[in-house]
């Protein structure tokens, strides 16, 4: 009778539950688990998604019981923006391409970010909902939710680990830490005062860029008369209760405010069924004890020509010399732009796939990622080590925090080291034992079932008291938390004299111009006073 008891509380107690998903696919991926967990908890969910055909896609089957509304215009989308491969472009192009994204900033934003708004206000008005679960990417939504605040309860949710610089407002402390742009290990930092140096500078660039982003968010939020933000913490944890994944030891430890709950790896309820010819292909690899390593790149990394065919000539190379198996997972977009060589027993091609029931199939040894934090959660949930190849944002972080932990190995830009490294996750259980440790890790910190906890007591506006596993966040090296004055004089005087150094040569060049330009104005008239005399003597 109890067990009946329990089973129907759930229905009785049903809450009307609004869900957002962000920007990108990836985004969207990252809340279904919740959607599919609400579900099954009994609730009514109502998942809001973007309106551009892109999107229509991403749910062709729907999403259990789930309501699925397509809300803003059909051209607020992120499909037409792609981030470059900057590791492997030659530097004046990496200058012009983010010159271009600078020049573009306000422009990519704008729609995708707010142009739901006024359709997600209107929503809002004419539906009632008794609590709202959104992504922390979805910050035009939230900023309606937030002038909501009084009436409609909710939580925001980081579908990425809480690095310092979404957090750390005074960049004396931030900068302590290893920075994103070229993430150091921590011994690394404090056994090198030149290193500490380097990577203060690094942080004040980021920082500026981060400045730069933060003006032009302000400006398209007064332009839809949403009040400014100070620092990007306020928008990324702006909801009463901040769900964020992540945690030690694949973040890094960190001081965070009481209504943030780190909750380490939100998986699916109940596992997706692999498509009938992939899981043959896998299973008749597994039986032949030919390990397969799975490639996927995420949904907006772009691979090059160039690029691809030399990490395919690796490949190639190490599926021969270890009869490795190689499953790619690869965008249609990507596979019409790139020259494929044929599919056969080692190689295969996939415009999609279930990244984590592909991971958590025994054949497959090794995943080759660009380190997202979907793909990177995926793969420790399964024990599977990653050759870590990442692109932007927090990416870095996460490989370096991997590779430190030793569940990974980073790869070189050119994949130099592709081989050396494949064979070192497959030949050393270490790899694979870290792996798994990493991921029980994250699980301690309570997952799926805490973030439908903490769901749930928002509709009451109940406030849940952080889990003991989270005082790991809270142990943050001494090191981190000094203030190393001796490193902020020297990069502030390095900075300083790069400063004047391209002073002097702005100077130098506008002097030069300018000594040319009236040379070449005083010439003039001497030339013309040297024809007239010419002309002159010519008529005498």
């Amino acid at each position: 009778m109890a067990a009946v008891f329990w089973a129907l509380l759930p229905l009785a107690a049903a809450k009307q539950i609004l869900v957002t998903g962000g920007l990108m696919r990836s985004h969207h991926l990252a809340v279904v688990p919740v959607v599919e967990g609400l579900l099954a908890r009994g609730h009514n969910v109502t998942f809001v998604l973007p309106n551009s055909s892109e999107a229509r896609g991403w749910f062709p089957k729907g999403l259990g019981k789930a309501k699925l509304v397509h809300l803003g215009p059909e051209d607020a989308s992120f499909a037409s923006f792609h981030m470059p491969d900057m590791k492997n472009l030659p530097v004046h192009r990496r200058i012009l391409a983010w010159a271009d994204i600078f020049w573009n900033y306000q422009r990519l934003i704008e729609k995708p970010i707010f142009g739901m708004v006024k359709d997600f206000s209107a929503f809002l008005q004419q539906h009632s909902f008794d609590a709202v679960f959104s992504s922390a990417l979805s910050i035009g939504c939230n900023q309606v939710l937030m002038l909501k605040n009084q009436t409609v309860p909710w939580v925001s949710f980081m579908s990425a680990p809480l690095y310092p610089e979404f957090v750390l407002k005074d960049t004396n402390y931030l900068c302590n830490y290893p920075n994103l742009l070229n993430p150091r290990s921590l011994n690394e930092l404090k056994a090198s005062l030149l290193q500490r140096v380097q990577n203060r500078i690094e942080c004040r660039l980021l920082n500026a860029y981060i400045t730069f982003a933060g003006l032009t968010f302000n400006r398209v939020l007064r332009a839809n008369s949403f009040p400014p933000f100070r620092h990007f913490s306020e928008l990324l944890m702006a909801g009463p209760v901040t769900v964020a994944l992540g945690g030690p030891p694949v973040s890094p430890a960190l001081q965070l405010p009481p209504k943030v709950h780190v909750v380490g790896i939100v998986e699916l309820p109940k596992p997706r069924t692999l498509p009938a010819d992939m899981r043959l292909w896998l299973d008749e690899a597994g039986a032949q004890g030919r390990p397969v390593m799975y490639v996927s790149m995420g949904t907006k990394y772009e691979l090059t020509e160039e690029v691809f065919q030399k990490l395919l000539a690796q490949l190639e190379r190490l599926a021969k010399e270890k009869d490795l198996a190689v499953l790619w997972s690869l965008r249609e977009s990507q596979q019409k732009e790139l020259t494929l060589p044929p599919q056969n027993a080692h190689l295969r091609f996939e415009a999609f796939t279930p990244q984590p029931e592909v991971l958590a199939h025994g054949a497959v040894k090794i995943f080759l990622s660009h380190c997202g934090w979907g793909g990177l959660t995926d793969s420790l949930s399964a024990g599977v080590p990653i050759l870590a190849y990442p692109a932007f944002a927090e990416q870095k972080g996460n490989a370096r925090q991997l590779e430190d932990f030793r569940a990974a190995r980073l790869l070189e830009v050119g994949f130099e080291n592709l081989p050396e490294a494949a064979s070192s996750l497959l030949e050393e259980p270490s790899y694979s034992r870290r792996a798994k440790e990493a991921g029980e890790l994250l699980r301690s910190f309570g997952g799926l079932e805490r973030t439908l906890d903490l769901a749930e007591a928002a509709v009451e506006k109940r406030f849940l008291d952080p889990l003991p596993a989270q005082q790991a966040m809270d142990q943050v090296d001494p090191f981190l938390l000094k203030m190393h004055e001796v490193d902020i004089v020297l990069s502030t005087a390095f900075a300083c004299f790069c400063f004047l150094v391209v002073l002097c040569i702005f100077t130098c060049c506008c002097r030069a111009c300018c000594w040319c330009c009236c040379r070449w104005s005083g010439s003039k008239p001497k030339k013309e006073r040297k024809q007239q005399k010419d002309m002159a003597k010519k008529e005498l």
